[in-house]
């Protein structure tokens, strides 16, 4: 009798070692993954890749115009990570105001369009008043407004539009001014 306890204890602890054994679960985990859309835009020279910061247009005839040439042009790169429209604005100089369609004294006028390459042939015709002029307030680009052979509107992240330049110089000034410096602003904002 004593052989078969033994013996029956032995399967039973060889049975608990091949039985599954089933534990509820007391916890488990899962991860929560978000990015938010942020907006950017970098300048930079016709290059792509070197900072932009001054086109110096020099002294210049009153009344003249005055157009970036392919290696002024602006290189505007969406460094965010949606889509974007760029939007762009100008702070007056000391001496002089902006005027949306026509030059006069201490008065000057200044467009902007986007082209899709830097070898684009820019001349004053690409320029209309009506839609390219840059004033004190934000302006945002669209397909017929600062657009050029490409607009500035939907710019995909990563993506590199060229803005050219027009300056209309005063026809003439109250007083013999210096050198003027305007700030042009270009802000990305949410796609339309």
């Amino acid at each position: 009798m004593y052989m078969h306890k033994k013996y029956i204890g032995i399967v039973l602890i060889a049975m608990m070692f091949l039985l599954p054994v089933a534990f509820a679960a007391e916890e488990d985990t899962m991860t929560v993954t978000a990015t938010t859309n942020y907006y950017d835009v970098t300048l930079y020279e016709d290059d792509g890749s070197t900072p932009y910061t001054t086109w110096a247009v020099g002294a210049v005839e009153p009344s003249s115009e005055n157009i970036m040439s392919n290696t002024e042009c602006i290189a505007v790169k969406n460094t965010g990570n949606v889509a974007c429209d760029f939007q762009i604005k100008l702070t007056n100089p000391a001496n002089w105001t902006v005027s949306n369609s026509a030059v006069g004294e201490d008065q000057f006028v200044l467009m902007g369009i986007f082209c899709a390459n830097n070898t684009a042939s820019v001349v004053a015709d690409n320029f209309v008043e009506a839609n390219d002029h840059i004033n004190t307030d934000y302006i945002t680009a669209t397909a017929t407004v600062f657009a050029g052979d490409t607009d500035g509107a939907s710019v995909a992240p990563n993506a590199i539009v060229y803005l050219y330049l027009d300056f209309l110089a005063p026809s003439s000034q109250s007083a013999a001014h210096g050198q003027q410096t305007i700030t042009v602003t270009i802000k990305a904002t949410t796609a339309a």
